[in-house]
């Protein structure tokens, strides 16, 4: 009996250790190709074409020409997407399909645009569909997407990369390659910023029952929610959102994408996935004003470079030239990618041009595009005076 005792208690000694052991082994650092998956399971990123088994019944009712189940479908993809990851320091990070997309898109519809001119028409309507196609529909499936903002990442990067690699650096100044650089370089920031201070719009009022709110009329309610009653003499009127129910600011709205009130919400920005709003938004218009200087720049620089430039007049001794004959640019492959970079420029700069010349209107005008779209008139003060006010930071 008491070796039967005995054999016990160490049988159970080995049990507890096998588990702490175990505990153990979960509590460990991850390594740089280990993470945790979407089951809050340990994994290793050379499993990732293992034990899927929503993609094994796909793959089998695909090969017997049998309707695919959408739960095994929405199941692969899940998966797929969980498993895209790349070695990190503290486990693997992983990569996001909308973030990774653009980044091989772009240089694929380049590179076959640049073949001849049909291949570049044909992928300049393709590639305008498509946007037009995942705007609409990711607006509506997945509003919270990092799709467009990767796109306009990847394009400014794959735009310098051509302008500095394929447009002859002989044919341009070295104060126009300084110029091109610099205005590209505030755009860049300017956007950065933009995004980076969007937070900082949402109003950070704990949320409160309609029961807790304190004596306020159901007109003082309805000034900033309805915005069809009010002017510029109620803008000292307490408001309160009916969405979510917590004290806001005169001209503070309700965004529905980012689940907040952002203070003076001009719109929701789906190209750089955030709000634009009082403390970003002289960023995004600075961003938009130099981007389009920067891309219509640097597609002039480009097509003057490969094209038979003419000269039109000059500014204090400058030349101010513009592309006369570019019949014979797809004669050279890297002279047609040179081209087709300013022709994606161009298409580029004529989305932010018309952004940039709404803004411009909406500010001289004392409104915000939230406001403009509910039908609120702007104020009396003047254009200059507002646009004034608006670059200098001060309540336009």
């Amino acid at each position: 009996m008491d070796n039967q005792h005995v054999e016990i208690n160490i049988s159970k000694a080995a049990a507890d250790q096998s588990d702490t052991i175990s505990i153990g082994d979960d509590n460990d650092p991850l390594c740089c190709c280990e993470y945790f998956n979407r089951h809050d399971e340990r994994y290793h990123i050379l499993e990732c074409c293992c034990n899927c088994t929503d993609f094994d019944q796909v793959f089998d009712r695909l090969i017997c020409c049998k309707k695919v189940d959408p739960k095994h479908r929405v199941g692969m993809l899940l998966t797929f997407q969980d498993r895209l990851r790349v070695p990190w320091q503290g486990g693997a990070k992983q990569i996001s399909l909308d973030a990774i997309i653009p980044m091989l898109v772009i240089p694929l519809v380049i590179g076959i645009a640049a073949i001849n001119s049909d291949t570049a028409l044909i992928m300049c309507i393709a590639t305008t569909l498509l946007l037009g196609y995942c705007y609409y529909y990711l607006r509506r499936a997945v509003p919270r997407t990092r799709f467009f903002a990767m796109w306009t990442f990847w394009s400014v990067f794959y735009l310098i990369i051509l302008f500095e690699f394929t447009v002859p650096m002989m044919e341009l100044l070295p104060e126009e390659n300084f110029i091109l650089v610099l205005l590209a370089s505030v755009s860049m920031f300017s956007f950065y910023k933009a995004k980076s201070r969007a937070s900082l719009n949402h109003v950070p009022v704990g949320i409160v029952s309609e029961d807790e709110l304190p004596d306020i009329t159901e007109e003082q309610t309805s000034l900033l929610i309805d915005h069809s009653e009010s002017d510029e003499g109620d803008h000292h009127h307490p408001n309160v959102c009916q969405i979510c129910h917590k004290y806001v600011q005169p001209r503070t709205f309700h965004c529905t994408t980012c689940q907040a009130c952002v203070e003076r919400h001009d719109h929701h920005s789906y190209w750089l996935d955030c709000c634009i709003g009082d403390k970003n938004h002289r960023y995004y218009f600075t961003g938009l004003l130099t981007a389009s200087c920067a891309l219509t720049f640097g597609a002039n620089l480009a097509t003057t470079a490969v094209c038979h430039p003419i000269l039109v007049f000059k500014i204090m001794g400058v030349p101010v030239l513009l592309p006369d004959d570019c019949n014979d640019v797809f004669d050279d492959y890297e002279t047609s990618l040179a081209f087709i970079m300013a022709i994606y420029a161009l298409i580029m700069n004529f989305f932010v041009a018309i952004a940039l010349l709404m803004q411009t209107y909406l500010i001289s005008k004392g409104l915000t595009l939230s406001e403009w779209r509910r039908g609120q008139p702007g104020n009396r003060r003047g254009y200059l005076n507002n646009l004034t006010c608006f670059l200098s930071g001060s309540t336009y």
